[in-house]
């Protein structure tokens, strides 16, 4: 069975209607219950449908959003978590091994200071911050 451009149209809709505003995540429903319509064995379009949605959980298409932007949100406190160690590591680095210059009073000290202090003031107070607001805005 082919599907027109009217019946994308309506999945679209419905899907909305169900829940999903995410407009990827909608997309990407539309082409996985497009491509199982397509190889359903009804020939009607209103009966493949249903059947299609029946099988993802009529009630549980917002649970997918749900999920999904989890997932979305643990990537990205992942993501911002390695950033944190990385720039927590250089600031740390850059400042000891500048106060290890001024001990032993070898030039680029004061810019290895500045460029530590810069980044642990500039990188990984405000992550540090974020974080602790995001997880006390999650619970």
């Amino acid at each position: 069975m082919e599907i027109s451009d009217q019946q994308i149209e309506f999945i679209q809709r419905d899907l909305e209607l169900r829940g999903i505003t995410m407009n990827e995540l909608n997309d990407s429903l539309v082409d996985h219950i497009c491509c199982a319509i397509e190889t359903h064995p009804h020939s009607n379009f209103q009966d493949s449908y249903l059947d299609v949605i029946h099988t993802f959980g009529a009630g549980k298409i917002p649970i997918i959003q749900k999920q999904t932007k989890l997932l979305l949100l643990t990537s990205n406190s992942i993501i911002m978590r390695k950033m944190f160690h990385i720039f927590g590591f250089l600031a740390a680095f850059s400042t000891s091994t500048g106060v290890l210059f001024m001990t032993m009073q070898w030039p680029g000290a004061g810019i290895l200071l500045v460029i530590g202090v810069g980044l642990f003031n500039l990188g990984v107070l405000p992550m540090y911050f974020m974080d602790r607001y995001r997880n006390s805005v999650r619970n």
